[in-house]
């Protein structure tokens, strides 16, 4: 699923790329505006990579560690 997501974020990045270089011609306005699609790639994949870890940490706990047994 890791994979899927990383290829949206790729895809989309991709379009903003060509958007940018097709009708922002000067270079000076677009790299700016290149650096801040670069910024929100990255973004979107801490936060893939956050979600990740957060999945796989609510997926791998094990409560009976910090469960006590109740004596009758």
């Amino acid at each position: 699923m890791h994979t899927y997501i990383s290829t949206a974020i790729d895809s989309v990045q991709y379009a903003k790329t060509q958007f940018l270089n097709t009708f922002v011609k000067e270079e000076s306005i677009r790299k700016p505006l290149q650096d801040f699609v670069n910024a929100q790639a990255l973004f979107a994949r801490n936060m893939v990579n956050v979600g990740n870890d957060l999945f796989q940490a609510a997926t791998t706990f094990d409560i009976s560690k910090y469960l006590t047994p109740v004596k009758q």
